[in-house]
């Protein structure tokens, strides 16, 4: 039984799992899909990040994040060829833009603005979901992500209790191996054009900008060295991006769920300060994000005689599963100089990452 009838005969029964890829090279023509399957239906949670399996974490951190542990899944992997992934047209558009939904996000980014103009926040992320009906499953979803988006972490995840969610994230919350930490500052956003490198302008330079120096700030406690790269471009399916890699040594090994505090929500997703900005964000929105900009991936794995590694993403670009829809979520960052009608269309942008593979 090949890796995609297990998931698929996992989902029919209504159980827990989460299968996922990876980033990898757009030049592989192999995959490595992994999958948890939890034997039960119960609903685990994450206390102190000391524990091991994949975790669901939302963006608000009043909830618990969700734990499939590895004790209580069987945990398969498979190399999948992407010759043998299926091929789709792409003719989704966006069902939404009606002038109202237009004007209040328009309404919530100009009160952002007031907001920063007089100096209650420097950033804030705003964000809106869209309603898309598809008769698509999520596996066929799923799999049309993995061969669309071989550079991000694709993933299916699903939850009785919780529901289906699955996405293609761009963007490293955190990894570890042992004491050796990496994660990453991206934020900004233009569509490709053929043949084009993105010219960025100050705003988008600033933008990046606070997101670096806010996780650089949030981690000095935690690390005894890091280091930060140099911007760069970074292509995300159809969208560029601003990158600094950031790398270092952390202190304790116990201390990943402090660390984790201090930089979730990151400003890519939230807004600096954090306290004010999700206050803002939750009071405007209208909406509650769930596990859109939460984050998710593997937990403390630990093989015979290797240190202990987790890899977690920010949970972008992503949607979840409403039968007989699918709910996409996109956002963007707001600064001093932000166009409104601009924010706007990049939020249009965003959107056809997911909308691409409902076509």
């Amino acid at each position: 039984m090949d890796i995609f009838t297990k998931i698929k005969a996992h989902q029919e029964r209504n159980q827990p799992l989460v299968a996922f890829r990876y980033p990898t090279h757009t030049q592989n023509t192999n995959y490595l899909i992994k999958a948890y399957l939890q034997k039960n239906t119960k609903l685990y949670t994450v206390k102190d990040f000391q524990e091991s399996g994949f975790l669901l974490a939302p963006f608000l951190e009043e909830q618990n994040p969700i734990l499939f542990p590895c004790s209580a899944c069987e945990i398969v992997q498979e190399q999948v060829s992407k010759a043998t992934l299926p091929d789709h047209q792409q003719k989704a558009t966006i069902k939404d833009e009606s002038p109202t939904t237009k004007e209040e996000h328009l309404r919530r980014i100009q009160k952002a603005l007031e907001k920063i103009e007089d100096n209650t926040f420097k950033k804030v992320v705003l964000s809106r979901k869209i309603d898309f009906p598809s008769p698509l499953s999520p596996l066929t979803l799923f799999k049309r992500l993995l061969k669309q988006y071989p550079t991000a972490f694709v993933y299916l995840w699903h939850h009785p209790d919780v529901g289906t969610w699955l996405g293609a994230s761009p963007e490293v919350l955190l990894k570890l191996n042992g004491l050796k930490l990496q994660t990453m500052a991206l934020a900004s956003t233009q569509p490709v054009e053929d043949h084009k490198l993105p010219q960025w302008t100050s705003k988008e330079i600033k933008e990046q900008a606070f997101v670096s120096d806010f996780i650089k700030k949030q981690l000095a406690p935690y690390t005894s060295t890091l280091q930060i790269g140099q911007t760069e471009n970074a292509k995300a399916g159809k969208l560029w991006h601003l990158k600094s890699k950031i790398s270092g040594r952390i202190k304790n090994r116990n201390a990943l769920k402090n660390i984790l505090h201090s930089i979730h929500p990151t400003p890519a997703v939230c807004g600096i300060p954090k306290k004010e900005t999700q206050k803002f964000i939750v009071q405007n929105e209208n909406y509650n994000r769930e596990y859109y900009s939460g984050f998710l991936g593997e937990l403390n794995l630990q093989e015979l005689h290797t240190p202990r590694k987790t890899a977690l993403f920010v949970n972008l670009r992503c949607m979840q599963a409403n039968d007989p829809f699918y709910r996409i979520y996109v956002g963007g960052g707001i600064v001093k100089g932000s166009v409104p009608e601009k924010e706007w269309q990049e939020t249009i942008n965003k959107s056809k990452t997911m909308l691409d593979v409902l076509g």
